[in-house]
């Protein structure tokens, strides 16, 4: 390595490193803003070692995989404790629905409670295999029939809800693709770009990530659109008064001239 200098110029501190005999051997000027990234960068390397020496990053990240699982299948562990402690409610629900059959006032609930609770449970439950994916598949099926179930197929924010919580499930499915044998296979031999195992996995998760915006996506344009007609209404205001001036005078001067005609 060659012993090198930080020579200070306006905004342009230079890099000057000598030869073996003591001449300069390189020169290079680096912006203020260059240095200061190298800093930075230098500063997260060695937080990022000091971190990895005294914590064992496999386990937490073992931690949070299992806590965004339950997050995840929280709100359909949630929903099915909801129709078992409230299913007379339920089964008037299915008839305000629209559903004429008396059977189907209880068997909907039923069902409901069986597939939300057996999908959360597959999802949750610790081991391999592909019972998490079908798990995930489960309450997929079951996140497109809810809006029809309740007739709220029409209403968009229900409807965008649900969307939010199917892009959670295809980001969880994606993570159970890639844990898969073979796809750590491909990891290892380098084919990971050309596993299809890998390209279907990472095309769920672009799409889980699109979804789950959707429902932020819907308030924020709402909120806009409730300011963009406020702003209407006061411009409107603001213009009723002047319109109102301008009519009268209008109205005085026609006045004045069917006078005089009438004279």
């Amino acid at each position: 390595a060659l012993p090198c200098s930080v020579i200070s110029r306006p905004g342009w501190p230079a890099v000057s490193c000598r030869g073996e005999r003591g001449w300069p051997h390189a020169s290079a000027a680096l912006p203020a803003g260059a240095m200061v990234k190298a800093a930075a960068r230098g500063l997260l390397e060695r937080v990022a070692i000091a971190v990895d020496e005294r914590v064992n990053l496999k386990h937490v990240h073992r931690r949070l995989q299992a806590v965004a699982k339950v997050l995840i299948v929280a709100t359909f562990i949630e929903d099915a404790l909801r129709v078992a402690l409230t299913f007379s409610v339920q089964q008037k629900s299915m008839e305000i629905a629209g559903w004429q059959s008396p059977a189907l006032h209880t068997l909907l609930p039923v069902l409901s409670l069986v597939v939300q609770s057996s999908g959360s449970v597959l999802i949750v439950m610790p081991g391999g295999g592909r019972r998490p994916e079908i798990g995930c598949y489960v309450l997929l099926l079951w996140c497109l029939w809810h809006p029809f179930m309740y007739r709220q197929q029409t209403n968009w924010e229900f409807v965008l809800e649900t969307l939010t919580i199917q892009g959670g499930l295809l980001v969880l499915l994606s993570h159970f693709m890639l844990i898969r044998p073979e796809a750590k296979q491909a990891v290892l031999y380098g084919r990971a770009a050309d596993d299809p195992t890998h390209v279907r996995a990472n095309r769920l998760q672009a799409v889980g990530r699109m979804l789950i915006v959707s429902i932020f996506l819907f308030y924020a344009f709402q909120k806009v659109h409730a300011d963009a007609q406020r702003l209407k209404a006061k411009h409107v205001e603001a213009a009723a008064p002047s319109m109102a001036k301008g009519g009268s005078a209008d109205g005085n001067d026609s006045a004045a001239d069917n006078a005089a005609a009438a004279a």
